[in-house]
């Protein structure tokens, strides 16, 4: 392992099945900050922008979720095109608010 000069610095283990970052002298998880990540895979609950006051992406079992705001409401995802086998939806709109909907009651 090697840690910070301090006592309460920050430390990275070296593990057999990887890298652990650790912060403020303990075993609780930290933060890697860098520009780049050049990565295979992303093993990870959810993924959001850097203030965590945005949007973020959650990973439930059953699918994503797509939050907005750093919070719960739900968000919106931005496309060009949509390549699915089926929609499960209220309701479908056009691109703008005032244009005409179809509501599936």
């Amino acid at each position: 392992w090697v840690q910070g000069r301090s006592t309460s610095d920050g430390w990275i283990e070296f593990p057999a099945e990887g890298v652990r970052v650790l912060r403020d002298g303990g075993h609780d998880l930290g933060t890697v900050i860098a520009d780049k990540a050049d990565l295979n895979g992303l093993n990870t609950k959810w993924v959001g922008d850097r203030d965590g006051g945005h949007g973020w992406i959650g990973f439930p079992q059953d699918g994503i979720d797509i939050r907005k705001d750093g919070g719960q409401s739900w968000g919106t995802v931005h496309a060009d095109k949509a390549d699915v086998d089926g929609i499960n939806t209220k309701w479908v709109q056009g691109r703008s608010t005032s244009d005409g909907w179809i509501e599936f009651p």
